[in-house]
């Protein structure tokens, strides 16, 4: 390895040389990679893209400070260093580069050694990254600077009329069609204020500035219209684009009238059928918002005519006209007549009209029968005379007798009683004036029945389009059941108090146990440290006897680290605080993890036969892979721990909508009654003997957390096994992550 200064040297010479921030930064990689035996280099800009930044470089740009994991493991601090150990690297560093905490570039170096990064290593990187960061992002503006000139560049020799105006209103460059347009040379523009041609006042320059559109006369022919657009490109200069709108603008308020049209919507057509205008009665006629159609090509939405827009080069000076579906979305369409004209200015004039006005109403009185019919309130129809027309299910079970049965009969001969009669009749006079009366209290009688029902009713009167009476709705709910439903929903809602209340007392519970646990990790991690120290000697030679118990509290503070570290898992998962890191994971690439290796190798070493069998049609899942990862490792740490002779095998199958594992062992099985408590938490096999080997006790916490995370993943868990003949646990993860159901559509129409 070269001296630092040597390397210091060697790369502010290829700063020099490098064309690129590309070429620069794979350079100081390999540098950086030989000199100080670094297995993984890399290096972001912030400030280009602030994305990509994952949560532990987040970390130690916050803090300004870098961040070492000299012993990355399965429960490091942050995902990403989980993933790191995963793919076989040991150490981590994380360095920001910038002063203090406003870091523009964050570098993260990687081993597959432990304890690499020293402090004299942190201190050597740490300057050398800096020096050669504030390189790579200089060389990343100046780059983008460049890019920026081209793109104006370019943009120039377009047929839009552009404008490069600095902050205090002068004209610094125009192109050639705005000088055709402005009718002026070059030299005649530039200095001159935006205002020398276009009627702004200091108030639309300001919000011209702020990038909104303005509309403004032209000073050189008074009867011309443009629209104004800008984007800022630095603060002391923006880009302006100026469109004459004249034509477009005339033809917009002679358009107006139809902006309250129940009937028919009118749009703008650009060459290429793009909706540039409409008016604000579209979502009434096509039941899509006016800013979601606008900028959208109408040829688009025209469903199975796939020849639209041909059509309309066509059409020269007449009117083209046809019927049309048009999607409006969520696999919606309408039935449209389409009016199209050519215009005056480029483009064409589109009338709508809606042919699905009737099939709506048809639809409409559809499903307003079918909600009558369904309803659990009992409905009558009846004409304007009190006889019955129609019943729906509930009024013909209260009634226990068909519609066929009383269509014609007057309704007041189900009243009980002539009290109850009187008081139908009156409401019924009050409703033919009021239209409606609630809350009226009657006695009616079943076919068959013995004892008058008790019912609240309300009476809805229906009229014609001249406003007269053409009958009657009546709707009635039997009291006994309605006080049967309100004992039920009393009970109900005290059911969901208690399981409130047990629900925060679980809560609490978590928290204590998520709480404790970590106070515990603090005096735990001491023990482990100082007893290490102590077994390499760093307070005196030991003897074998003292070596001994030191290596049984070693042993034994692991397993409590271990058993914690569990406890920790199964308190985020009760309470949520887990969050899945889904990825696109491959289950063949899976068994090549390091956790999987060493467990492969532990069952060789015991005599067993593993074999990781996945189908050849079994596709990529999304899943957090660290998770399954810890899946596995319990299920086959499992199989080997029960498992004296024969084999191991995980097979991966493809199940259509999930993909299934199975993990199964040849050892001594588990018998029906401990199945039914076994994914408990703290629940243990019991030793039976025969059945069981218990080499070590576990926390009972394993299978537990297995069935927490597959759950999170929607998939589910579960064993088939007997005693003496080995045992299968077998899980599902669905393909595909599952999206939240959307709303469903308001227009029920679809294409025939």
């Amino acid at each position: 390895m070269v001296s630092f200064d040597t390397l210091l040297t060697e790369m502010i010479g290829i700063s020099k040389e490098a064309a690129t921030t590309e070429a620069l930064l794979s350079k100081f990689s390999e540098k950086v990679k030989t000199n100080f035996g670094i297995d993984s280099f890399v290096i972001k800009d912030v400030h280009k893209n602030k994305e990509t930044v994952n949560s532990a470089e987040e970390f130690a740009m916050n803090t300004g400070k870098p961040y070492i994991d000299n012993r990355l493991s399965q429960y490091s601090s942050f995902p990403e260093l989980i993933r790191y150990y995963n793919e076989g690297y040991k150490s981590c560093l994380i360095l920001p580069v910038g002063e203090g905490k406003k870091a523009f570039g964050i570098v993260t170096l990687l081993s597959k050694n432990e304890d690499k990064f020293d402090n004299s290593l942190l201190e050597a990187l740490g300057l050398l990254t800096n020096i050669v960061g504030y390189d790579i992002i200089i060389k990343s503006e100046k780059e983008r600077s460049v890019r920026v000139a081209r793109y104006f560049d370019a943009a120039f020799n377009s047929t839009t009329p552009q404008l490069l105006v600095d902050a205090s209103g002068n004209l610094v460059k125009a192109n050639k069609q705005a000088l055709t347009i402005l009718n002026k040379t070059i030299k005649e523009i530039v200095g001159k204020q935006i205002s020398d041609f276009f009627s702004i006042d200091q108030a639309s320059f300001t919000r011209l500035k702020n990038g909104l559109t303005q509309t403004a006369s032209g000073k050189a022919d008074s009867g011309r219209t443009f629209s104004l657009t800008s984007g800022k490109i630095s603060e002391k200069l923006m880009h302006v684009a100026f469109y004459d709108i004249t034509e477009s603008r005339e033809l917009l308020e002679g358009t107006q009238l139809m902006q309250y049209s129940n009937a028919e919507a009118f749009m703008l057509l650009d060459a290429q059928t793009k909706v540039v205008w409409a008016s604000k009665n579209v979502d009434r006629i096509l039941k899509m918002p006016q800013a979601e159609i606008t900028n959208r090509r109408l040829s688009d939405l025209v469903y199975g005519n796939k020849s639209f827009a041909q059509e309309l080069d066509k059409i020269g000076n007449s009117i083209y006209t046809t019927s049309a579906k048009l999607s409006v979305g969520n696999d919606i369409y309408l039935d449209t007549r389409l009016l199209v004209y050519k215009n005056s200015i480029g483009g064409y004039s589109c009338v709508v009209t809606n042919n699905n006005f009737e099939k709506y109403v048809n639809a409409v009185q559809r499903l307003v029968d079918d909600v009558v019919q369904m309803s659990t309130d009992s409905i009558v129809s009846i004409d304007q005379l009190g006889y019955i027309k129609k019943m729906n299910k509930s009024a013909e079970r209260l009634m226990n007798c068909r519609t066929e049965d009383l269509a014609g009969t007057p309704f007041s001969l189900l009243c009980a009683d002539a009290e109850s009669q009187n008081a139908l009749n009156k409401a019924i006079s009050f409703a033919a004036k009021n239209g409606a009366v609630t809350s009226l209290f009657v006695n009616l009688v079943s076919k068959g029945g013995t004892e008058p029902l008790p019912c609240e009713q309300s009476i809805v009167t229906n009229f014609d389009e001249n406003g007269s009476v053409i009958g009657y709705l009546i709707v009635s709910k039997e009291l006994a059941t309605k006080r049967r439903i309100e004992r039920l929903q009393d009970t109900a809602e005290a059911l969901e108090r208690e399981a409130e209340k047990l629900k925060t007392e679980s809560d609490l519970k978590t928290q204590f146990i998520y709480n404790i646990s970590h106070d515990l990790k603090t005096p735990l991690t001491n023990i482990k440290g100082f007893s290490k120290l102590m077994m390499e000697g760093q307070f005196g030679k030991l003897n074998e006897e003292q070596q001994e118990y030191l290596r049984i509290i070693m042993d034994e503070a692991e397993r409590l680290m271990q058993l914690i570290l569990q406890i920790l898992d199964v308190a985020k998962l009760s309470s949520g605080k887990i969050k899945l890191d889904r990825q696109q994971v491959s289950l063949a690439r899976l068994g090549e993890n390091p956790s999987i290796n060493a467990l492969v190798e532990v069952a060789t070493n015991k005599g067993l036969t593993f074999k990781w069998d996945v189908n050849y049609d079994v596709p990529e899942i999304s899943a957090d892979p660290n998770r399954l990862i810890q899946v596995f490792v319990n299920l086959i740490g499992n199989a080997i721990k029960f498992t004296d002779s024969g084999s191991i095998i995980v097979r991966i199958t493809n199940r259509k909508r999930n993909v299934r594992v199975d993990v199964t062992d040849t050892g001594v099985g588990i018998s029906k009654e401990d199945k039914i408590k076994l994914f408990k938490k703290f629940y243990q096999l019991p030793n039976r003997k025969g059945l069981t080997r218990q080499e070590g006790q576990g926390t009972g916490l394993g299978l537990s957390i297995c069935k927490e995370v597959v759950n999170l993943h929607g998939g589910k868990m579960g064993v088939v096994s007997e005693p003496g003949k080995g045992s299968t646990f077998w899980f599902t993860i669905p393909i595909f992550e599952r999206k939240k159901k959307q709303k469903p559509a308001q227009q029920p129409a679809s294409p025939e």
